[in-house]
This record gives structure tokens, sequence and C-alpha cells, in this order.
């Protein structure tokens, strides 16, 4: 690790623009981003400046994000039952999957170490990834 906390936090950041709970907060697998959700709201923040990277409102989120292994990409779940799929750096859309789950996606995973991810509503679903 590249710090040590003695008896309480190096940094406190206030990303959100409302007081609301954060629902979920995520590391890249490089540990320079930190992606924070709440309610319809994801923000990318710098894991040591707090400095805004991006943000994005994604309606009918209900899943926290997740990182591909590499950190390139991140999903998300919807309420529709759909995972949406995006660039890291750019935060362009790459991918939507649709049509498996019948209810919200509770929860998505990538594979630390195959093309696939993983998502769950009332089943769990895998899902073989293209090369990029």
């Amino acid at each position: 690790y590249q710090r040590r906390v003695h008896g309480g936090p190096f940094a406190t950041f206030k990303g959100m623009s409302s007081a609301a709970p954060m629902d979920s907060i995520v590391f890249s697998p490089s540990g320079r981003v930190l992606m924070c959700s709440q309610g319809r709201t994801l923000l990318l923040l710098d894991s040591f400046s707090g400095a805004r990277l991006h943000c994005l409102n994604v309606d009918g989120l209900s899943s926290a994000p997740s990182f591909s292994a590499d950190g390139q990409f991140f999903a998300v779940g919807l309420e529709d039952g759909s995972l949406h799929f995006w660039d890291t750096k750019t935060t362009g859309k790459v991918d939507i999957k649709c049509g498996h789950h019948g209810g919200p996606v509770n929860s998505v995973l990538f594979n630390p170490h195959y093309l696939m991810a993983a998502s769950s509503c009332s089943q769990l679903v895998l899902w073989a990834l293209p090369h990029t």
C-alpha cells in the first residue's frame, strides 16, 4: 500500500450533489479511479485527489457498478433487466445486453481472469464478452 492510515482518514470527498447516502463505492483494479453510485448517478473520481473525472445519469440503475479486470470497462444492471457496459476513459456506452433477466439486475461482476461477466436477479446469467 502507498499510504498508512493512523487513527483516521487521509481525505474526505464530497463528490455528490445531494446529501443522500451513496449506494455503493468501488475502486478500479488500478486503484486510481473510485466510482460511486447514488440513486441514478454514477460518479467517477480520482482516488487520491477526489477530482471529478466523469458523471453519468443512468435511469433505472439497480446494481452496484463493476470494473473489468483491466479497468477498461465498467458495467451496471438496470431495473428493466438489462446490463449496460461503458468505456471507463470516455464513458461512452459500448454494449447493452438484455432479454435474459425477468426483473431488475441486482448485481454484476466481471471475471478477473476471463472475458466473461455474471449478473443476477432471481437467476444467475453468465455472459461471454467480445475481445476488444
